[in-house]
């Protein structure tokens, strides 16, 4: 084998350094950098997180304070009955009364039969004028417990007929959230 000119053995040199700098960035540096990168990043979603998290606690008190709103209000939006058939006969009543209240006829009352739900349902087959009908359904509205009008349908074929305001066959499907109370006791 032939010795290395000065010039070979400076590459050869420069080469060896090429390849400890290089191993040394794979194997020690790199890691370790790339590892405080991510642990800076890492730092920081905590930080944010910590900061969300904070602005949540200071807010408990404010939420209590919701919640015990909540809590008074709470006979506005469902009926409170012992049991889900007495809320739809606390519901069929109520559009019972409302209807006859406005001078109107009720033709029949049908309840819904749902079972393990938090909604009760009523469907009311009556006849109305169409103020009555206004009546009824502004009354329905503002009354508590709040209801949602589900269904409603207007037949005015008697009106149709004669070119008269009559009286209308009016299906109207009704529900509201009812919540269960413990019995009383007798």
């Amino acid at each position: 084998m032939k010795p290395l000119t000065p010039r070979e053995r400076k590459l050869v040199a420069v080469a060896i350094a090429l390849a400890l700098f290089t191993g040394a960035w794979t194997f020690a540096a790199g890691p370790v950098l790339n590892g405080m990168i991510d642990r800076a990043v890492e730092r920081s979603a905590l930080r944010a997180e910590i900061a969300r998290n904070t602005r949540i606690v200071a807010g408990l008190p404010a939420w209590r304070a919701e919640l015990a709103k909540q809590q008074e209000t709470a006979a506005r939006f469902a009926i409170v009955a012992p049991s889900q058939d007495q809320a739809r006969g606390v519901l069929s009543s109520r559009i019972r009364e409302l209807v006859l209240e406005n001078g109107g006829t009720v033709k029949s009352i049908q309840t819904g039969d749902e079972e393990g739900n938090e909604q009760v349902r009523v469907r009311a087959n009556v006849q109305l004028t169409m103020e009555q009908l206004y009546h009824t359904l502004k009354q329905l509205e503002i009354g508590e417990p709040y209801v949602t009008v589900e269904y409603l349908s207007v037949v005015a074929d008697t009106a149709f007929q004669t070119g008269h305001l009559a009286t209308m066959e009016v299906r109207i499907e009704v529900s509201a959230r009812c919540r269960a109370t413990a019995p009383a006791e007798e």
